[in-house]
């Protein structure tokens, strides 16, 4: 699971992790490292504002992280407490070059947008317990923070969330 403790030794902006399960990869693969969003050097960026098109706020926007091996897409998995895991397939390479060529800046505004999809499609909430302070409709959009992917399995990337109080 996914915890604030993973945090404590770097500048970030949130103060609630979202406690997903970690996704269990099927087989060996070789481990990409991981991609961060951060903003003044402060680890998260709002999904609101990088669904803003004009959106222009990260630390070196422009590098090209290494996410595949292999693969044109990869997976991203959301395990969002209360749901049934949620996967959603993402174009990272420039299907023109057939090279890995999407920036850091586009990766963010696709992962903000595929969340965006979760958020409006998932309406049916079933919680019980501690859960129950995940439910989408208690926590606006506009509060929810990106900090980072993690590779999860060979084409596989888990986003990392927070929830600003």
């Amino acid at each position: 699971m996914h915890s604030l403790s993973e945090y404590v030794n770097k500048r970030v902006m949130f103060t609630l992790i979202v406690p997903q399960d970690v996704y269990p990869a099927p087989q060996a693969y070789e481990c990409l490292p991981n991609v961060e969003f951060k903003k003044g050097g402060v680890l998260g960026v709002r999904l609101i504002d990088v669904l803003n098109p004009a959106f222009n706020g990260l630390d070196n926007p422009g590098s090209v992280p290494h996410m595949s091996i292999a693969a044109k897409n990869i997976t991203l998995l959301l395990k969002w407490p209360g749901h049934s895991e949620w996967k959603e397939a993402v174009d990272v390479f420039d299907q023109a070059c057939g090279v890995n060529s999407n920036t850091t800046r586009k990766i963010a505004q696709i992962v903000a947008q595929k969340i965006q999809i979760f958020w409006k499609d998932f309406h049916i909430e079933q919680y019980a317990g501690e859960i129950y302070t995940w439910r989408r409709s208690q926590i606006p959009i506009e509060k929810i923070v990106l900090l980072e992917l993690r590779h999860v399995s060979q084409d596989s990337w888990q986003p990392v969330l927070a929830a600003l109080p």
